[in-house]
């Protein structure tokens, strides 16, 4: 990439969008710079009361850890486009410019380490009234695509996108249990499949007369720490023998930034940890985080010699159970909706990733690799055993980004 590059040119080129006024007397500022974007605390929070949608990815407290643990580039910068009307927030976008394959990209302000994207809107606010000044502001910023992940169907977001007439890729599904829908945990588990009870039951059943099973829950101390720990190295090492790759643990801030959560430096975060044993044997671990009464599962891991008995099946039935006792009102397992939590799952959202070109090179990029090439390329790896898989992506992995 030449040394040139930089992404400061194009925010400056942005600034002129910066105070325009939309219809309504609505106000679109382009806030650039972690300095900057801190300082909107106050309106930021406002919004996050307010908004009915808000996602802990998007909230005040995920960013500002975010942006303490991430340090600006000439490749990275962190943007936040916010719009006022007499002086009052109505609409904020937490995003970032970065430089990708010699293009640049507007992205999800906390990629890759953000589960969600959502566009925070006040009380009463319709998403499409903001859509076409936004867009403008996007635009302004002359990026070369456009690029949220994850996505959630029926958020403010994704109607916005989809007004901008932005196309879906990758798409899945967040399992999640309604847990306010029931009036106590018993009653929940009767709506369960009667086979899928008697065979988890079993399973426990086994584990027990050969050991005590126990499950904790946590938010600080030595089992905290080590929860969240065993989930990293489990899930660091999980991708390792299948041969698969994740823009998180390919990041090197990403070790430092789930640190924070284990040494109490993320401030505002309400981190959980659960975990269940087996003889004093470690067997699975999840933690994630509480926001707005919804628990979000944010990492796990399993102990591989208790892969029999399905170790993260019997163990979502406990952090499930751990979540009613809490008083929580959902339980979002996120995107994949993989067997394991779709069969405890009371409904799943779908989820996927929108991108719109803004460049003739974006187009290229959007329509030739990313809405063609690259899920033909992923469905043919992901046919490769565990090693070629490995060496290939490690030629691939600049592209599959």
């Amino acid at each position: 990439m030449p040394a040139a590059f930089s992404i400061d040119s194009r925010l400056a080129a942005g600034a002129p969008a910066a105070g325009q006024r939309a219809a309504g007397g609505v106000v679109f500022d382009i806030v650039a710079g972690t300095g900057a974007i801190l300082a909107l605390e106050a309106e930021w929070r406002r919004l996050e009361a307010e908004g009915p949608d808000t996602a802990l990815f998007q909230s005040f407290d995920w960013c500002r850890n975010h942006l303490d643990a991430t340090a600006e580039s000439a490749r990275w910068r962190p943007v936040a486009l916010l719009a006022r009307r007499a002086g009052r927030p109505v609409a904020l976008l937490p995003a970032a410019v970065i430089a990708k394959h010699g293009l640049h990209v507007l992205t999800g302000m906390c990629e890759p380490f953000q589960q969600y994207s959502e566009l925070l809107l006040a009380r009463g606010e319709s998403p499409a009234a903001h859509s076409s000044m936004l867009l403008a502001a996007i635009k302004s910023l002359r990026v070369d695509y456009l690029h949220f992940g994850q996505v959630r169907a029926g958020g403010a977001l994704a109607e916005v996108l989809g007004a901008f007439g932005a196309a879906q890729v990758d798409c899945d599904a967040a399992p999640y249990v309604e847990l306010s829908a029931f009036p106590h945990h018993d009653a929940y588990l009767a709506t369960l499949n009667a086979k899928t009870r008697k065979n988890l039951r079993n399973a426990v059943n086994r584990l027990q007369r050969q050991a005590e099973l126990a499950h904790v829950v946590t938010r600080e101390g030595p089992q905290f720490v080590a929860a969240i720990g065993r989930t990293y190295e489990g899930r660091a090492a999980w991708l390792k023998r299948l041969g698969l790759t994740s823009r998180a643990f390919r990041d090197a801030d990403f070790s430092d930034f789930v640190r924070r959560f284990a040494e109490g430096r993320a401030q505002g975060i309400d981190t959980v940890a659960m975990s269940l044993s087996h003889g004093g044997n470690p067997v699975s671990d999840q933690w994630g985080f509480l926001y707005k009464g919804r628990y979000y599962a944010f990492m796990a891991t399993w102990n591989a010699s208790y892969e029999a008995v399905s170790p993260g099946r019997i163990h979502l039935g406990e952090v499930i159970g751990a979540a009613f006792s809490q008083g929580w009102r959902v339980a979002d397992f996120m995107i994949p909706a993989v067997p394991y939590k779709l069969t405890w799952a009371t409904g799943s959202a779908p989820v996927g990733d929108y991108v719109l070109p803004l460049s003739l090179r974006g187009y290229v990029q959007v329509e030739g690799w990313l809405r063609r090439l690259r899920p033909f390329a992923k469905r043919l790896v992901a046919g490769f055993s565990p090693a070629l898989r490995s060496r290939l992506l490690k030629w691939l992995l600049p592209w599959f980004e």
